[in-house]
């Protein structure tokens, strides 16, 4: 009865009639809105619907009234196989009816946002909950002898409106200001459980009320010696976050990313620190059983006999579980509530609910009502038709086969043209396991394992049937609860599974696939444990018995996302494009014989012998060579074939050519990996690549990629615990290493590829965000300010901006918070100096000099009387001063520039300068096959806390190369190769389109393989010193 929303408002409705849709309203009397503001806002008010191709609601449809051929969008709830819903669902294909649900509708937008509901009713769960609790507490209050005002605090149903609601409880503030609470019963304390828009909504009211906000860690100071007069007259609210609900049991320090992995180690505190002082408990946190519970029955049952001969008694009054999640981190919370009876009340001494309210010695009210955000329909119909309006108009103009749809569209689509679509299809598997009388017998090795989390919005199930499908298991669902989500919220489900398989290794393979797609999966925040009744040897007429898992169930240690498995039968095949000084790291990772998931490599390159040796370096029938070009074409037709045989193509070909490789792939179906930047001309490929479902993985290298992955890991972790990033600056440099330098070299560098593209990086423009402040410098500008960099201060290094850092702001999902934004290059003292001299002269030009008499001398001169100088030594006085004009002029002479020295150019007495000039430094300054080089990369960000504290961290990385490779190379190379090693392991199968590594899934099992290759980020916190 409680309904009274609707998924457009009058005003939407307007808007998409001013576009030229015509909208129909089926009349109801119940519904927030009347029937005549829609005739105002121009829709056609009748039951009717016979003549319109999309029909929006809130709840399921009834069977009785789908109407064939149409498009149909609501809460459908049959993504989970529930078989309530299963008839509904079996009628949209029978009537080939497109089925569209709201909570498929997932952000694909960007790499930070990822995944998020795009429509639901956001905060209001947290305002209501938060407006009804207050008559809950005015209730136990009265119970316990005390008159307040906040009996007289109406539930939130009762307002018109949120305005109307919030004004009640700022008139109710004004009370406890004006008149005080009764002695006796002060202060009272609100604490807020969790950080997302729940409690945010609920503190927005909290702030209509006279208050002050105090620290978890005061909390015991407030009660035992805290201002009486002050407590009559205000309340308190607590914000209590993570590291106030456990401590670690060795040290009772915290560590969020520890505590996640590994929650066993802790030990939960805020029964002792938080609950004993807390008169309201406003819960708003996601668990699981991996957790401890914020507050068990027991506990508070300890607590209740703690207080009970105190002069208040219990202080914990109330408690607002938001969540309504049933027996969840709220142990007291044993059934839902509904708005006409929204309240129970929980004897604590004894661990039971109460026939009612005040007959208990120490009774706690219970709010658990699960369709908060009803009780404002207005404006939660309002939040929620602004986020579906903008969907809705490709919906109304789409092609019959709905092809062109965004991909937030198709990906909510359950079902089209009389079937599920591909992302679905495991309801029916679902179904039928739910069907069957009673599961078959397994003749092999079989194990039973109970899975928990999001596993239906997710696509986790899905994902978990495939796995075990592919390798030649089967399965049986033996008992499965599947919860409702609620409209702004995902909650959890659970499944027990008999997995069987051919033989104890394909068992097992079977399992740690599935722990790693929990483990990277983390939209889908699955557990997997392993119950009893498994076996690994063959039992033939042995069936599992299906039992409810329990506390006392032993959990499988979760593998990591990319650990290395077996494979049964033909290995993946890798096409790969280039057999330059990245591909042999590439090549060797996926070949190695100590992995158990070696790859299959085809080697292509316009170089056959090229080619060939590198195949010829790893074990034999591992890799073969092939000579084609990716740029002619006379090898498209065949370099098309080759790309269609692959499971996965990666391309090290120079970048302008990525994008038509991917063409290939996009054609082929195809997944590509690159280590490059994303152009315009990749990112215009996005649409085509989702319509075909192919992945099209880019900037897996060092530079980009690792510092993109490294960056976004600190960013996230920091975020996610209430941070904002104030100053984010990240510097890369790829140089010699110092040993293998010559001491008079005035460049202190050595030449891993074309000088050419060297300099033309260095002349670059830069824009960069400094303290609030753009900053934009020309090529020659930015070479002059050059700053030291103290990173490694025995390498005597200094830094330069690079490129366009303001994007990064958007990328990182920074760019509301960070006053400095900056990247730059690493080189080594003195290089950017002589560079800014060099192009001062015009030796980076490409114009032809002629009459240089063959010489560098007449060259310089030249150039020098092209600038109106009689000399270069004139012509760099000018420009960069006396000192670094000799240092230059020096340089050039060590270099084999000097003014005798000969121009070796077909031109004699012409020259292109900069031609000229690269060879010199290409015969002088090549990295030679014995030279190591380094690679060096250094973020550093600054954090505000939500507490108004500011603090540092430094995360680092140094690698060195080695005899076989260098530290360059490997770093692309191997990145690259896990960025395919993802895609076969069937890790990234949720991920199409155009995609960086920014996100979670790939930037955390990634790191973690780059870690057993040595790669390691090394993360120092600091001080921020006024």
């Amino acid at each position: 009865m409680w309904e009274r929303r609707a998924p457009l408002c009058p005003e939407h409705v307007a808007d998409l009639v001013g576009q030229g849709f015509r909208v129909k309203v089926q009349p109801c009397s119940r519904r927030v809105f009347p029937d005549d503001a829609y005739r105002a806002a121009g829709a056609e008010v009748e039951n009717d619907l016979s003549d319109c191709g999309l029909v929006l609601g809130v709840k399921q449809v009834p069977v009785d009234n789908l109407l064939p051929d149409r498009s149909y969008m609501f809460f459908s709830h049959t993504i989970k196989a529930q078989p309530e819903n299963m008839p509904l669902l079996d009628a949209c294909r029978d009537r080939n009816i497109k089925l569209f649900d709201y909570e498929c509708l997932l952000e694909q937008s960007t790499e930070a946002s990822r995944g998020k509901r795009l429509v639901a009713f956001g905060k209001y769960a947290g305002i209501v909950g938060f407006v009804d609790i207050l008559q809950g507490l005015g209730q136990q209050l009265l119970a316990s002898g005390f008159s307040t005002p906040f009996i007289h605090s109406p539930q939130c149903f009762m307002f018109g409106s949120l305005e109307e609601a919030k004004a009640r409880v700022k008139a109710l503030g004004e009370e406890i200001s004006r008149d005080g609470l009764p002695e006796g019963i002060g202060p009272l304390v609100f604490a807020f459980v969790g950080g997302g828009n729940v409690t945010k909504g609920a503190q927005e009211v909290f702030e209509c009320l006279p208050h002050r906000m105090v620290e978890p860690e005061e909390l015991e100071d407030l009660v035992r010696h805290g201002d009486r007069h002050e407590a009559r007259h205000m309340l308190y609210g607590t914000y209590v976050q993570q590291h106030h609900l456990v401590r670690r049991i060795s040290d009772h320090g915290f560590d969020k990313v520890e505590y996640y992995a590994h929650p066993d180690r802790y030990e939960p505190v805020f029964h002792k620190t938080v609950a004993p002082y807390t008169s309201v408990l406003v819960n708003g946190i996601y668990w699981d059983q991996r957790f401890p519970r914020l507050i068990t029955s027991g506990q508070l049952q300890q607590l209740a006999r703690e207080q009970q001969d105190t002069d208040q008694g219990l202080r914990l009054r109330a408690v607002a579980d938001v969540t309504c999640d049933i027996d969840g981190s709220v142990e007291m919370l044993t059934r839902a509530t509904d708005m006409s009876t929204p309240f129970y009340e929980w004897d604590a001494l004894n661990g039971r609910e109460s026939a009612r309210i005040g007959q208990a010695a120490a009774g706690v009210v219970m709010l658990g009502v699960d369709i908060l955000p009803t009780a404002l329909p207005r404006e939660a119909s309002k939040h929620f038709g602004d986020a579906l309006l903008p969907l809705l108009p490709p919906l109304l103009t789409q092609d019959p086969a709905g092809v062109d749809l965004p991909a937030e569209l198709k990906n909510a689509r359950i079902a089209a043209r009389g079937a599920l679509e591909p992302n679905f299809k495991y309801i029916e598997r679902l179904r039928a396991m739910l069907a069957a009388e009673e599961p078959e017998s397994f003749s092999g090795p079989w194990k039973k394992v109970f899975v928990k989390g999001h596993l239906f919005d997710s696509g986790f199930i899905n994902q978990v049937f495939d796995v075990i499908e592919k390798r030649g298991g089967d399965f049986e669902v033996g008992d499965i609860v599947v919860v409702p989500n609620l409209e702004d919220s995902r909650r959890v489900s659970q499944i027990v599974l008999s997995i069987s398989a051919p033989s104890a290794e394909v068992l097992e393979d079977i399992d740690r696939r599935l722990h790693s797609l929990a483990e990277v999966m983390e939209t889908a925040e699955a557990v997997i444990e392993q119950l009893p009744h498994s076996s690994h040897s063959s039992s033939a007429g042995s069936s599992p018995t299906f039992s409810s898992p329990t506390t006392e169930t032993a959990a499988t240690t979760p593998q990591r996302a990319g650990d290395n498995v077996t494979v049964e039968g033909t290995p993946k095949h890798v096409v790969l494009l280039g057999a330059g000084l990245v591909a042999a790291p590439l090549v060797e990772y996926l070949t190695d014989p100590s992995r158990t998931t070696r790859r299959q490599v085809t080697i292509v390159s316009q170089l056959e012998e090229e080619a060939a040796a590198l195949a010829g370096q790893v074990p034999e029938g591992a890799a073969r060579a092939i000579a084609l070009g990716v740029e002619k074409e006379e090898d498209r037709e065949a370099l098309g074939s080759l790309i269609r045989e692959g499971d996965v193509v990666v391309s090290l070909v120079p970048p302008p050519l990525h994008a038509g490789v991917a063409e290939h792939c996009i054609q082929a179906g195809t997944h590509l990996v690159t280590a490059s930047y994303v152009s315009d001309a990749m990112r215009g490929l996005d649409k085509a690549a989702q319509e075909k479902g192919v992945l099209l993985l880019n900037e897996m290298g060092l530079d980009p990629g690792m510092d993109h992955m490294s960056a976004m890991k600190v960013i996230h972790e920091a975020q996610a615990q209430g941070a904002q990033v104030t100053s984010f600056r990240s510097l890369c440099g790829g140089l010699c290493s110092p040993d293998c330098l010559d001491p008079e070299d005035p460049l202190q560098y050595k030449f891993s590829w074309s000088p050419a593209g060297v300099f033309s990086a260095a002349m670059s423009p830069a824009r960069f965000l400094q303290d609030g402040i753009v900053v934009e410098q020309d090529g020659p500008t930015k070479l002059s300010h050059a700053q030291p960099f103290q990173g490694w201060k025995s390498l005597n290094l200094e830094a330069i901006p690079n490129r366009d850092s303001l994007i990064y702001g958007d990328l990182y999902g920074i760019e509301e918070s960070a006053q400095t934004i900056l990247r730059g290059t690493l080189r080594y003292h003195g290089w950017c100096s002589l560079v800014h001299s060099f192009h001062e002269l015009g030796l980076l030009e490409a114009d032809v000099v002629q009459e240089t008499g063959g010489t560098w001398g007449g060259l310089l001169a030249k150039l020098a009387e092209r600038r109106g100088f009689p000399s270069a030594k004139a012509l760099l006085e000018a420009s960069v001063g006396a000192a670094e004009a000799d240092k230059t002029l020096d340089a050039l002479a060590w270099l084999g520039a000097g003014p005798n020295d000969a121009l070796e150019t077909p031109r004699g007495c012409a020259a292109r300068p900069l031609d000229a000039f690269v060879q010199v430094l290409t015969q002088k300054l090549s990295l030679g096959p014995t030279d190591k080089d380094l690679v060096l990369m250094q973020h550093d960000f600054e954090f505000m806390w939500p507490d108004g504290t500011a603090s540092g961290l430094r995360s680092s990385f140094i690698a060195a190369g080695d005899e076989r490779h260098t530290a360059m190379a490997r770093t692309v190379g191997v990145t690259a190769a896990i960025g395919a090693d993802l895609v076969l392991d069937g890790v990234l199968d949720q991920r199409r389109g155009v995609v960086t590594p920014m996100s979670a899934d790939i930037y955390e099992p990634s790191l973690r393989l780059l870690e057993d290759q040595g790669f390691v980020f090394k993360e120092d916190p600091y001080d921020l010193r006024p």
